[in-house]
């Protein structure tokens, strides 16, 4: 054998050891479980709202997911012997043959429909796998945090009386029109401000271009921005 080949090994059986410790110090990949990967899953997504309302979040979740074999057709009702509805309360929250409605209003862990929508059992699990439908983490989360908050349900939107709800008092400094204050409202809680008015040349030429596809006349601008100065509303009214 060569002298280098010799040193080579030599090296080789040195380093031997150290690449054993190496080895055995790395760590174990660690399973995840499908339940981990949903918990993990939920928690990228968007954050709940902090109060969850019937019709707003809940009723599109059940809608997709559960009428049509828990809603307001008897035709598709089940189970056939004992049918379930889940679009209203009082069938909601009563006893079932079991001695245990599918919904107990503040106490999510007793209420057997979220039991089953957390179900790994193919025999429990709702939507059941026949259905193909999936229900995501986060509409889960949510049904689970109204039943947790009293599990109110609401009237249908069309039956619920108008009502004019308070303007925001946000964006006062930046507009005195209701809408605009509740956009302002809205961009405060993402923590956005609203951008600075557009110079009113630049607002007319943009205009002019959306309203007709041309630009404007100079004398056309500036004749807006003389009426900008003396009545913006009226001014962008009059395009």
């Amino acid at each position: 054998m060569s002298s280098l080949s010799s040193k080579l090994l030599s090296a080789v059986i040195a380093l031997a050891p150290s690449l054993m410790l190496v080895s055995c110090q790395r760590e174990t990949p660690v399973s995840t479980t499908t339940e981990e990967k949903t918990e993990v899953a939920a928690a990228e997504e968007d954050p709940l709202p902090a109060e969850i309302s019937f019709n707003e979040h809940i009723q599109p979740i059940l809608s997709e997911n559960c009428y049509h074999c828990h809603g307001p057709d008897s035709g598709t009702r089940e189970p056939k012997e004992a049918p379930l509805r889940l679009d209203r309360p009082e069938d909601a929250f009563a006893e079932r043959e079991d001695g245990h409605p599918a919904i107990v209003a503040g106490n999510p862990d007793e209420s057997a429909v979220l039991k089953r929508m957390r179900s790994s059992d193919v025999d429990l699990i709702m939507p059941p796998p026949a259905s193909h439908k999936v229900m995501a983490a986060r509409d889960i989360a949510m049904i689970e945090r109204w039943i947790e908050q009293g599990a109110e349900y609401e009237a249908h939107w069309s039956f619920v009386p108008v009502t004019k709800p308070p303007v925001p008092e946000a964006g006062k400094e930046w507009s005195d029109h209701p809408v605009d204050r509740f956009i302002a409202a809205k961009l405060d809680e993402a923590g956005l401000k609203p951008n600075p008015p557009e110079d009113p040349r630049r607002f007319h030429r943009r205009l002019t271009l959306d309203l007709t596809g041309l630009p404007p006349e100079p004398a056309e601008t500036d004749a807006f921005v003389e009426a900008m100065r003396a009545d913006p509303d009226k001014a962008v009214a009059a395009e």
